[in-house]
């Protein structure tokens, strides 16, 4: 039977609920097809039928990717209907389990990551597929396998389904939980099909086997999971770990996209054991629309506050009048400072969250929080913090706010709190009540900031607002059932409960134990979730007598126990004796982890199998989170240290520990200055709490050899996360207790280097330099050649950044003689010609400085693996040398591609440069509202990891940005902001530069005298540090002031010195405003011919001139016109001139104000000696003539006279 024309249907292969699918043959190309028909009698039921199998083909048609069957075509012949799709040779994945149903990890592992890929695709256009199960998935002739068979499928954006509302849809043993049981189904329920599928590959059989239904629904709803570790023992713990997670009954626990499921499948392939790392982020739905390079401009507001508030595995029980009371406070303006007291385990954290939940998402309240918190809500956890300057430094992390400069820590922070509208909930303070006077600094200094403290004490501060957090509401044994459960405490234990036994029930025989267990430990939520938590070893009656044994010290006379702490204490004694000696030294042992940690890392640290983790999990001593990690409670966390202390053996624990995290620090190292960069640095982000306290823990015990190790990666992660101040102050603790204990040797000198490349990235530079000298005379005296071009390239970059450009060439020249004996050959090279390429030039020799960088690209290109963060410098610098010898396209081109590098690998600071450079570019093109949305960016990203040299050159730009617009007052404020911070962190340059802005802005402001002695003061800097670009523009500033004050024989004096630069700058631009001040001074001397002669020179290059140039030029043969007596010429071009915008004008002030001072002088002269109506119809002829076909007129070969 041929359909369609061309589709030849041959056999049957397959029979499935609505349709038929034959093995065909596509006459046109002569290649197999699959045909599916549409059974007649399906439709005959139901016509709407149709409608879902047409759906199903256009969903094919979306969904094409290589591991989802192609659809091909769809036909309608007979009356019947027909969808086509490739032909899929290799059976289904269910004939290869009936052959041979344990498949080896490596085949699951490859096949389970091309079904995730095609799952990941689906999920990605909303579409759920519902029915994933081997016989849906076909396999091609090499085993690479193909999703097919979306007949059940549902697309969630458009709420549409192609099967039927009200039904049961998919295959019984594949089902979900939730679908079973009536629930919301979303993407995690094809997760737990997928699971199931899984599990069957893996052990040979699915986890629920029944054959009956009703027992086969029972056994998916409650049945324990089979243990994968007993059936397969050869497969990877990693794998199973993962399966167990896609099969949590709990959607909420479950692993919460297929993406992730990938990523995981990845590094289990890739020989990984630690869990890929889940971090919710903003809708991300078209980040991927477009390949062109769209900085985002700053937005001026937000729909809801920027928050870092973690998400809490379970939902939030009751407390709705609480949350209330709590919001009123926050939102009462008389109250700054509201604390949450509570004994520990009563819910302070989660009431705290709960309320700043209200002020992230103002849909869900009546209050104006977007701009009541403009710059954020913020949790900081404080458990772990011991001092007040642990306080400061995890209060400025959890605001992303890095230190910098050389004022104290609490300085800084006040600082930069002052102008913030922020909510700030500061977790667990009891601990910290000594340090309370900086929360009241904080408010002090910050009057529009917010605190919400939880803690177990007063913070006895004025103005203070108490909340005490009461326990949950109980009901009594004399209540009715329905206000029994009605109850919030009575509600948590039903919630707890039902993750333990998910057909628990809340009637008439359980109903009075409940009661009577909440009651007990005195509604306390903590107390509640883990008398819950044992429902699978001991019936409800037990648990309560239990815990009723436990509590006689209820009615102790010591009055320093708070009365409702000893229920809690007696629900932890509980829980402790209930554990065997494995489980009680695991969960003990685990406490020494800091925000939260891996499997991998218990196993090493604490010898924690799977299966221990899994119990303590289910017993709620710890948490298992969507990301794989797991995490202690804070409360529990501080019952176990206690027992930690006591055991004799925390130091081994400690040093296993530091040890630990050492080797994964180590493991790092080659990762770094290659593509591989950013998964280290995330890596260390995870766990970044952790390696801080195992830094302190080396640091105590005096483990120099293990931190002398890591040293390298350390310095790494400072300077990506831009972390200056916390890597000076490790550094300096380390290279002081390694003098101490083994003097200074060669590693002392490498951690001083590493100190000193962090204390120049907040431009210390002479502190740095006080570092590295001595280090470098070190290692050259001791022939540590290795050491050698690390010590020299930071030097040259030192004096580089100080405008020592002949030292820093020296050194650079230096540095590279010792390249081949470096640890990173390639790295020291590139950083060794980056110093020299770049050190040129500053210094003028850009041509030369081009060469260089030219061979850096090359030989970088020809670098299979090379850090995306290098290359990006690599392009800014090459763009900034391109821009310099006038190549601006190609250097936009490079800016770009750098910025795309950066903002991959969250280079914050290589952003701000490129940003800065990108504005710099809009405007040599005139577009400076184009320009100013990257200079503010740029601006906001230094201010973030607060780099000061950073801060300095946007804060210039953007004063420039206003000098081009006109408005001065706001310039002013802009360079007076980036002189005083460059003067005070020494930058020589910087200064120099801030000074020629100050000197062209009070030109503006016609103050010429004055604008002559900031011109003044910048030569004599630049003169000193033999910056020669600076000098040169400074130079042509002062000879263009005066030309204007008519100093016309100092002019020319300044001019002679300009010249003399002439050959050593090779700089387009400052040649060109040479000759033209050069013909300015000639018509002032009222040598006209000469003028023209010097202009008509000029003309050689139009092809390359921009508007601005084309200005200068016309301003200036306007004057001659006049002088010459051509009013009526002049005046056209003054009226041409005139209709330009503020921008190019802008040009003009900025670097040509002698021009603006002719056009000032024509316009005078025009309106004394012609007439009103002579000047209208030339002004009105003017106003169809373009600037550019009025330069062609006046320059024209006939008429440059």
């Amino acid at each position: 039977m041929i359909i369609g024309t061309r589709y030849e249907i041959q056999k049957q292969i397959g029979v499935g609920g609505m349709g038929t699918v034959y093995k065909g043959l596509d006459a046109q190309t002569n290649t197999p097809v699959a045909i599916k028909q549409l059974k007649p009698e399906v439709l005959r039921a139901d016509p709407h039928q149709l409608d879902r199998f047409v759906r199903e083909g256009e969903l094919l048609r979306q969904l094409n990717h290589p591991n989802i069957v192609k659809m091909l075509d769809t036909i309608d012949h007979d009356d019947a209907h027909f969808l086509v799709m490739e032909y899929v040779a290799g059976g289904s994945l269910h004939d290869v389990l009936l052959k041979t149903p344990q498949l080896s990890a490596q085949r699951i592992l490859y096949t389970a990551l091309d079904v995730a890929d095609a799952l990941t695709r689906a999920h990605r256009l909303n579409v759920l597929h519902r029915d994933i199960k081997p016989a849906n998935v076909l396999l091609d002739a090499d085993g690479t396998p193909r999703l097919t068979d979306f007949g059940m499928a549902r697309v969630q954006s458009a709420n549409v389904n192609i099967t039927e509302e009200g039904t049961i849809v998919g295959t019984l043993a594949y089902l979900s939980p939730e679908a079973l049981s009536g629930g919301d189904v979303d993407e995690r329920s094809d997760i737990w099909a997928f699971g199931v599928m899984l599990f069957e590959m893996l052990a040979g059989e699915r986890p629920f086997v029944q054959s009956n239904p009703a027992q086969l629904i029972t056994s998916i709803l409650s049945a324990p999971i089979p243990d994968l570790e007993q059936i397969r023992p050869d497969a990877p713990v990693a794998l199973v770990d993962l399966i167990n997670r896609m099969l949590k009954r709990d959607i909420q626990a479950r692993i919460p996209s297929v993406r992730l499921i990938g990523a995981e499948l990845e590094s289990i392939i890739r020989g990984g054991t630690t869990s890929v790392q889940y971090v919710p982020s903003a809708d991300d739905t078209d980040r991927f629309d477009t390949d062109n390079f769209t900085p985002i401009a700053p937005a001026t507001s937000r729909i809801t506050p920027q928050n870092n508030l973690p998400t809490q595995p379970t939902a939030f029980v009751g407390r709705e009048g609480e949350i209330e009371a709590v919001e009123k406070l926050i939102n009462s303006e008389s109250a700054h400072l509201i604390t949450l007291i509570g004994v520990g385990g009563i819910g302070k954290t989660r009431l705290a969250l709960s309320v700043a939940e209200r002020f992230v998402r103002p849909a869900h309240s009546t209050s104006m929080h977007n701009l009541l918190f403009s710059d954020g809500v913020y949790f900081v956890p404080l458990a772990p913090v011991e001092d007040e300057e642990s306080l400061i430094k995890t209060i400025a992390d959890h605001l992303k706010m890095t230190f910098a400069g050389t004022d104290p820590a609490r300085v800084q922070l006040l600082n930069y709190l002052a102008e913030k509208r922020l909510l700030i909930i500061l977790d667990n303070f009891e601990h910290l009540t000594a340090h309370v006077n900086l929360l009241a600094d904080m408010l002090k200094s910050a009057p529009n900031i917010k605190l919400l403290v939880t803690s177990r004490e007063s913070l006895r501060l004025r103005g203070e607002q108490l909340y005490e957090v009461p326990p949950l509401g109980m009901a009594s044994a004399k209540d009715s059932l329905e206000d029994m459960a009605g109850a919030c405490a009575t509600q948590l234990f039903i919630q707890s409960a039902k993750r333990v036994i998910p057909d628990f029930e809340f009637d008439k025989e359980t109903a009075p134990h409940v009661v009577r267990i909440c009651a007990l430990v005195g509604g306390l939520p903590l107390g509640i979730e883990l008398s819950a938590a044992w429902l699978e070893m001991l019936p409800l009656e037990e648990i309560g007598d239990e815990i009723e044994k436990s509590l006689d010290f209820l009615e102790t006379d010591l009055r320093d126990v708070p009365e409702r702490q000893r229920s809690l204490r007696a629900v932890f004694d509980y829980s402790w004796n209930l554990l065997n000696d494995d489980e009680r030294e695991v969960f003990t042992k685990l406490s020494i982890f800091k925000g939260g940690f891996e499997r991998e890392a218990a196993q090493k640290i604490a010898g924690a199998s799977l299966r221990a983790l899994t119990s303590l999990v289910n017993k709620s001593l710890i948490q298992r989170y969507p990301n794989g990690r797991y995490g202690l409670n804070k409360v529990l966390h501080q019952y176990a240290i206690e027992i930690l202390k006591k055991r004799p053996d925390a130091m081994d624990v400690k040093k296993a520990y530091a040890t630990y995290f050492g080797e994964l620090l180590e493991k790092c190292i080659p990762l770094f200055n290659t593509r591989k960069e950013k998964t280290a640095i995330e890596m260390l982000d995870t766990e970044w709490e952790n390696i801080r306290f195992a830094l302190q823990i080396a640091l105590m015990i005096g483990a120099c050899d293990d931190v002398g190790k890591v040293s390298y990666s350390l310095l790494m992660y400072y300077i990506n996360r831009s972390l200056f101040t916390e890597g000076i102050e490790t550094f300096d603790r380390f290279a002081n207790m390694h003098k101490e204990h083994r003097g200074e040797d060669t590693l002392y000198w490498r951690i001083r280097t590493y100190q000193a490349w962090l204390i120049s990235r907040m431009a210390d530079y002479a502190d740095a330099l006080a570092y590295v000298a001595p280090a470098y005379d070190y290692f050259k005296a001791n022939h540590v050649l290795e050491e050698l071009s690390e010590a020299l390239n930071l030097m040259s970059y030192i004096k580089m950044m100080q405008g020592d450009y002949a030292s820093s060439v020296a050194y650079a020249e230096e540095a590279l003689t010792y390249t081949q004996h470096a640890k990173q050959e390639n790295m020291a090279w590139y950083m060794s010609r980056s110093n020299l390429g770049y050190a040129e030039f500053l210094r003028g020799n850009q041509q030369k400085a081009l060469t260089i960088y030219e061979d850096i690209a090359n030989r970088l290109h020809e670098l299979d693996d090379y850090s995306p963060s290098g290359m990006g410098y690599m392009f800014n610098n090459l763009g900034e040398i391109l821009r310099g010898v006038g190549r601006s396209e190609e250097a936009l081109s490079l800016f770009q591609e750098a910025y795309n590098l950066f903002e991959a690998s969250n280079n914050k600071r290589g952003m701000a440069f490129t940003l800065n450079n990108i504005g710099g570019i809009q405007i040599a093109r005139e577009n400076n509202a184009t320009a100013q949305p990257y200079y503010q960016r740029a601006y906001e990203l230094n201010k973030e990891i607060g780099d000061q040299n950073g801060i300095a050159h946007s804060l210039s730009a953007l004063g420039n940005n206003q000098m081009y617009l006109g408005n001065p007052k706001e310039a002013k404020t802009y360079y007076e902001k980036s002189l005083a911070i460059r003067k005070k962190i020494g930058e020589k340059r910087g200064i120099a530069d801030s000074l020629t802005d100050l000197g062209r802005l009070y030109g503006l402001m016609d103050d010429y005298p004055t604008a002559l002695n900031y011109f003044r003061e910048a030569e004599t800097i630049y003169r000193d540090i033999h910056e020669l670009d600076g000098l040169g523009g400074t130079l042509v500033s002062i000879a263009s002031t005066q030309v204007i004050l008519n100093q016309v024989a100092d002019a020319n004096r300044t001019l002679d010195q300009v010249r003399e630069l002439a050959n050593q700058i090779e700089s387009a631009f400052a040649q060109l405003i040479l000759t033209l001040i050069t013909s300015a001074i000639a018509i002032l001397e009222n040598r006209l011919e000469d003028a023209e002669k010097v202009l008509s020179d000029l003309l050689m290059y139009r092809g390359e001139m921009s508007y601005t140039v084309k200005l200068l030029m016309l301003g200036q043969q306007a004057e001659i016109m006049t002088r010459r007596g051509n009013l009526e010429g002049a005046f056209e071009i003054l009226c041409v001139v005139e209709s330009h915008s503020e921008q190019a004008k802008g040009f003009l002030r900025m670097f040509a104000p002698f021009s603006l001072k002719e056009l000032e002088t024509v316009e005078a002269i025009v309106k004394e000696k012609l007439s009103e109506a002579i000047r209208a119809k030339i002004a009105k002829d003017a106003e169809a003539v373009s600037l550019e076909a009025l330069f062609n007129k006046v320059f024209s070969a006939s008429s440059v006279r």
